[in-house]
């Protein structure tokens, strides 16, 4: 088990991370998607479309890559509970986009 300040340090590291990986995943998933529409307008439809399926799979994956950023974070600490609630999310998630696709 870690102490509470070396924990604490540990979840700021972590929210740091996540604000880095939302800010960064977030600005270029939207130059995807302006780079999309610029091709559109351009008249290059084969590349706008490879650009917006891109910049929109940025967006719907970003979540998910902060679950997998905060399981390996609790993983580090052995915070079981935390952990098991994460990988359930993760399960949830991954069940839910698999039935939407099946459907």
């Amino acid at each position: 088990m870690t102490t509470t300040a070396s924990a604490s340090a540990g979840d700021r590291a972590l929210s740091r991370r996540i604000v880095a990986l939302m800010r960064w995943g977030t600005l270029a998933a939207s130059i995807l998607l302006v780079g999309a529409a610029v091709l559109t307008w351009a008249g290059m439809a084969s590349a706008a479309s490879v650009a917006g399926v891109a910049g929109s799979g940025a967006f719907i994956l970003l979540p998910l890559l902060r679950l997998l950023l905060m399981l390996s974070h609790f993983g580090r600490r052995t915070d079981r509970p935390y952990l098991g609630i994460t990988a359930l999310v993760i399960v949830l998630v991954l069940t839910s986009a698999i039935t939407g696709m099946l459907l």
